[in-house]
Protein backbone atom coordinates (compact mmCIF):
# COMPACT_ATOMS: atom_id res chain seq x y z
CA UNK A 1 0.00 0.00 0.00
CA UNK A 2 2.38 2.94 0.72
CA UNK A 3 4.24 1.86 -2.36
CA UNK A 4 1.17 2.58 -4.15
CA UNK A 5 1.22 5.75 -2.59
CA UNK A 6 4.79 6.38 -3.51
CA UNK A 7 4.04 5.52 -7.21
CA UNK A 8 1.13 8.16 -7.19
CA UNK A 9 3.03 10.49 -5.71
CA UNK A 10 5.90 10.48 -7.91
CA UNK A 11 4.54 9.60 -11.31
CA UNK A 12 2.61 13.11 -11.70
CA UNK A 13 6.15 14.75 -11.26
CA UNK A 14 8.22 12.88 -13.58
CA UNK A 15 5.27 13.04 -16.28
CA UNK A 16 5.53 16.82 -15.52
CA UNK A 17 9.37 17.10 -15.74
CA UNK A 18 8.81 15.13 -19.62
CA UNK A 19 6.51 17.32 -20.70
CA UNK A 20 8.48 20.82 -19.30
CA UNK A 21 12.01 19.37 -20.96
CA UNK A 22 9.76 18.80 -24.67
CA UNK A 23 8.49 22.00 -24.74
CA UNK A 24 10.36 24.40 -26.60
CA UNK A 25 10.64 28.43 -27.37
CA UNK A 26 12.14 31.01 -29.54
CA UNK A 27 12.27 34.30 -29.37
CA UNK A 28 13.52 36.65 -32.68
CA UNK A 29 14.76 39.97 -32.85
CA UNK A 30 15.96 41.40 -36.79
CA UNK A 31 16.63 44.37 -38.52
CA UNK A 32 16.27 44.73 -42.15
CA UNK A 33 18.16 47.37 -44.65
CA UNK A 34 14.99 49.65 -45.70
CA UNK A 35 17.26 49.69 -48.95
CA UNK A 36 16.74 46.42 -49.38
CA UNK A 37 13.44 45.49 -51.71
CA UNK A 38 14.42 42.24 -53.29
CA UNK A 39 12.79 38.68 -52.61
CA UNK A 40 14.63 35.68 -52.45
CA UNK A 41 14.38 33.45 -55.43
CA UNK A 42 17.93 31.13 -54.65
CA UNK A 43 19.82 31.27 -51.37
CA UNK A 44 22.93 29.20 -49.63
CA UNK A 45 22.70 28.78 -45.97
CA UNK A 46 25.66 27.85 -43.85
CA UNK A 47 25.13 26.44 -40.16
CA UNK A 48 27.85 26.45 -37.93
CA UNK A 49 27.00 25.60 -34.08
CA UNK A 50 29.21 24.75 -31.46
CA UNK A 51 31.34 21.85 -30.59
CA UNK A 52 29.96 18.09 -30.44
CA UNK A 53 25.78 19.46 -31.68
CA UNK A 54 26.66 18.71 -35.13
CA UNK A 55 23.96 16.32 -35.40
CA UNK A 56 21.25 19.33 -34.54
CA UNK A 57 23.74 21.49 -37.18
CA UNK A 58 22.45 18.88 -39.72
CA UNK A 59 18.99 18.48 -38.77
CA UNK A 60 18.50 22.44 -38.98
CA UNK A 61 19.63 22.61 -41.83
CA UNK A 62 17.49 20.25 -43.66
CA UNK A 63 14.18 21.39 -42.34
CA UNK A 64 15.10 24.73 -42.77
CA UNK A 65 15.80 24.28 -46.48
CA UNK A 66 13.18 21.81 -47.01
CA UNK A 67 10.59 24.59 -45.77
CA UNK A 68 11.42 27.40 -47.23
CA UNK A 69 11.37 25.56 -50.86
CA UNK A 70 7.69 25.57 -49.45
CA UNK A 71 7.88 28.68 -49.80
CA UNK A 72 8.78 29.42 -53.19
CA UNK A 73 12.80 29.84 -52.21
CA UNK A 74 15.22 27.31 -53.63
CA UNK A 75 17.66 26.49 -50.97
CA UNK A 76 20.76 24.28 -50.63
CA UNK A 77 23.97 24.50 -48.38
CA UNK A 78 25.98 22.62 -45.33
CA UNK A 79 26.65 22.65 -41.80
CA UNK A 80 29.93 23.17 -41.15
CA UNK A 81 32.15 21.88 -38.94
CA UNK A 82 33.77 24.59 -36.35
CA UNK A 83 36.62 22.09 -36.55
CA UNK A 84 36.83 21.83 -40.00
CA UNK A 85 40.30 21.85 -41.90
CA UNK A 86 38.12 23.82 -44.91
CA UNK A 87 39.31 26.77 -45.83
CA UNK A 88 37.45 30.27 -47.21
CA UNK A 89 38.30 29.29 -50.49
CA UNK A 90 36.74 26.01 -50.56
CA UNK A 91 33.84 27.56 -49.01
CA UNK A 92 33.60 30.34 -50.98
CA UNK A 93 33.72 27.38 -54.06
CA UNK A 94 30.50 25.92 -52.75
CA UNK A 95 28.64 28.70 -52.48
CA UNK A 96 29.90 30.10 -55.89
CA UNK A 97 29.17 26.86 -57.65
CA UNK A 98 25.37 27.13 -56.36
CA UNK A 99 25.48 30.87 -57.20
CA UNK A 100 22.33 32.17 -54.83
CA UNK A 101 20.98 35.57 -54.37
CA UNK A 102 21.84 36.07 -51.37
CA UNK A 103 23.85 33.79 -48.47
CA UNK A 104 22.31 33.07 -45.24
CA UNK A 105 24.40 32.66 -42.11
CA UNK A 106 23.43 31.00 -39.42
CA UNK A 107 25.84 31.14 -36.10
CA UNK A 108 24.98 29.61 -32.80
CA UNK A 109 26.87 32.17 -30.44
CA UNK A 110 25.77 30.49 -26.92
CA UNK A 111 24.68 27.47 -26.23
CA UNK A 112 22.92 26.43 -22.71
CA UNK A 113 22.64 22.89 -20.73
CA UNK A 114 20.52 21.82 -19.02
CA UNK A 115 20.22 18.20 -17.42
CA UNK A 116 23.64 17.66 -18.73
CA UNK A 117 22.40 18.44 -22.26
CA UNK A 118 21.95 20.91 -24.66
CA UNK A 119 18.89 22.95 -23.82
CA UNK A 120 19.47 26.34 -25.54
CA UNK A 121 21.53 28.43 -27.45
CA UNK A 122 21.56 31.78 -28.94
CA UNK A 123 21.92 32.09 -33.18
CA UNK A 124 22.91 34.97 -35.38
CA UNK A 125 21.62 35.15 -38.84
CA UNK A 126 22.97 37.35 -41.48
CA UNK A 127 21.63 37.58 -45.07
CA UNK A 128 24.29 38.77 -47.11
CA UNK A 129 23.21 39.88 -50.81
CA UNK A 130 25.25 38.56 -53.74
CA UNK A 131 25.36 41.56 -56.21
CA UNK A 132 26.48 44.21 -52.96
CA UNK A 133 27.87 41.80 -50.52
CA UNK A 134 26.21 43.44 -47.90
CA UNK A 135 24.82 42.92 -45.08
CA UNK A 136 20.99 43.17 -45.69
CA UNK A 137 18.89 41.40 -42.95
CA UNK A 138 20.23 40.56 -39.31
CA UNK A 139 18.59 38.45 -36.75
CA UNK A 140 19.30 36.78 -33.42
CA UNK A 141 17.29 33.51 -31.98
CA UNK A 142 16.95 32.79 -28.43
CA UNK A 143 16.07 29.53 -28.76
CA UNK A 144 14.88 26.63 -25.85
CA UNK A 145 14.22 23.36 -26.22
CA UNK A 146 16.17 19.86 -26.22
CA UNK A 147 18.20 19.55 -29.22
CA UNK A 148 17.65 15.90 -29.20
CA UNK A 149 13.84 16.89 -29.93
CA UNK A 150 12.50 17.50 -33.66
CA UNK A 151 10.02 20.14 -32.05
CA UNK A 152 12.83 22.26 -30.77
CA UNK A 153 14.02 22.42 -34.63
CA UNK A 154 10.57 23.08 -35.79
CA UNK A 155 9.89 26.08 -33.23
CA UNK A 156 13.27 27.51 -34.56
CA UNK A 157 12.77 26.94 -38.07
CA UNK A 158 8.51 28.13 -38.03
CA UNK A 159 9.76 31.42 -36.02
CA UNK A 160 12.94 32.39 -38.46
CA UNK A 161 10.76 31.77 -41.52
CA UNK A 162 7.53 34.04 -39.99
CA UNK A 163 10.30 37.00 -39.23
CA UNK A 164 11.40 36.86 -42.60
CA UNK A 165 8.04 36.45 -44.34
CA UNK A 166 7.36 39.77 -41.80
CA UNK A 167 10.08 41.38 -43.36
CA UNK A 168 9.23 41.06 -46.62
CA UNK A 169 12.01 38.74 -47.57
CA UNK A 170 10.43 35.26 -49.03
Amino acid sequence: MNKKLHFALIFPVLLLAVVLQSCSSAKIVSNKDSNYTKKLKKVYVIVTSAKNVERFDDRLLTALTDKIKLKGVFADGFARNPLSLETEEDVNRKINQYDPDALLLIKQTQITYINGGAGGGVFEITLIDKETKKNVWKSTVNLQGAWYDDGTIDTMVTKLLTQMEQDQLI
